[in-house]
């Protein structure tokens, strides 16, 4: 299924004002619509108990999980398109002066991630995802935060959360020796600047 955020991507360099009227429109709808779903996927996710697991349970959550990781990415792949392009100094400003559903979508997966977490990040399902280990899990959580405050870093609605999801991984000793451990940690240590995380100059 090709949709239409695909389609958004799919033209190459970003342009605003290249963009066709009905595609921004789609895009629009979509976003609002993917947000939905992924705030809906963060609530079944969240109120999952272990009394009530089983294998078909574990599947289903897994292709969930599958589905919002694939979305994360591809979200991830239209911030760097916008960033590479002409106008791409203020990545989330361009994004949300088009649609205020960017960053609606950016919220509710901030919102599955806090949820994941604190369902399954220690938990079998991880590994039914194609995640075969807690570093893993926690690569993909500190990829997305690290993509917020790069991109992210002047919208306060979506900052906030990120800073929040990033308090709550790092907020045990041993969770801060395993975040430490992982590359794109070690390089916002190295390489604190505006370039990089903009938040610094905010």
């Amino acid at each position: 299924m090709q949709s239409a955020l695909e389609r958004f991507i799919s033209g190459g360099t970003f342009n605003p004002s290249a963009i066709d009227v009905t595609v921004l429109q789609t895009v629009r709808v979509e976003e609002n619509r993917l947000a939905w779903l992924v705030y809906l996927i963060g609530a079944l996710i969240g109120s999952r108990t272990t009394l009530s697991t089983s294998v078909d349970n574990d599947q289903l959550d897994a292709e969930l999980v599958s589905r919002v990781l694939k979305l994360m990415r591809l979200l991830d792949m239209r911030l760097m398109v916008i960033a590479s392009s002409p106008c791409g100094q203020d990545v989330a400003t361009t994004l949300c002066s088009m649609s205020a559903g960017a960053s609606r979508l950016e919220l509710a997966i901030i919102n599955f991630l806090e949820h994941f977490r604190r369902t399954y990040i220690y938990q079998s399902l991880a590994n039914s995802v194609g995640i075969s280990d807690e570093i893993m899990m926690l690569r993909v959580f500190t990829a997305k935060i690290l993509s917020n405050l790069r991109y992210w870093s002047a919208q306060d609605i979506v900052l906030q959360p990120t800073l929040s999801l990033f308090g709550e991984l790092a907020s045990s000793y041993s969770a801060m020796r395993k975040l430490l451990r992982l590359d794109d940690i070690n390089f916002m240590l190295m390489n604190h600047t505006v370039g990089f995380v903009p938040i610094i100059s905010c």
